[in-house]
């Protein structure tokens, strides 16, 4: 994995494009490989000067991106497990917690969408990746439906990348 540029300095709220590239051997063995593109602050110099007392809080935030490279046929089956929907203490939003399970070879990346009975989007999370190394995962997001109880909603997990149109699992839940 290659990546440019190797070090930026960004200004308050700035952006910039990293550019990633894999260039991978002639015959990789099948199977799931994984990387982590890390980006951290560098230390910015401002340190206290010397015979002055001084008192200040710092927050160094860095975060780490997942890069992953699926070589060989896709071996990896999931299924919608089940759906439970709790009503949000604060800020009384429905939220919905998705259990999806995973089987096979390689990880299960992909998106979950939740649709009431008129076919109306109401939920999604994109990024519902569950890694080789785990069997099961539950996902939470916040519905955009005030009152869906007596419907069935139906949950899809998809393949992230919309051009194969695979879908992984769809299953329809009753409300109560």
């Amino acid at each position: 994995l290659v990546f440019t540029p190797r070090r930026v300095t960004l200004p308050p709220k700035g952006r910039q494009k990293v550019r990633l590239a894999l260039r991978r051997p002639g015959e990789v063995p099948a199977g799931e490989y994984r990387a982590h593109l890390k980006f951290s602050p560098l230390e910015d110099g401002n340190s206290a000067k010397e015979g002055k007392f001084s008192v200040a809080i710092n927050f160094r935030v860095g975060f780490s991106i997942p890069v992953v490279f699926q070589a060989g046929d896709l071996d990896v089956r999931a299924q919608v497990e089940s759906i439970s929907l709790e009503r949000n203490q604060n800020n009384g939003a429905l939220e919905a917690y998705v259990k999806i399970s995973r089987e096979g070879k390689h990880g299960a990346l992909g998106t979950i969408d939740v649709y009431d009975e008129s076919d109306n989007k109401i939920g999604t999370v994109s990024n519902a990746n569950i890694f080789s190394e785990a069997d099961s995962r539950k996902f939470k997001m916040v519905l955009k439906s005030e009152d869906i109880s007596g419907q069935n909603i139906r949950v899809v997990y998809r393949h992230y990348d919309k051009a194969k149109n695979m879908v992984f699992s769809e299953r329809f839940f009753p409300v109560n």
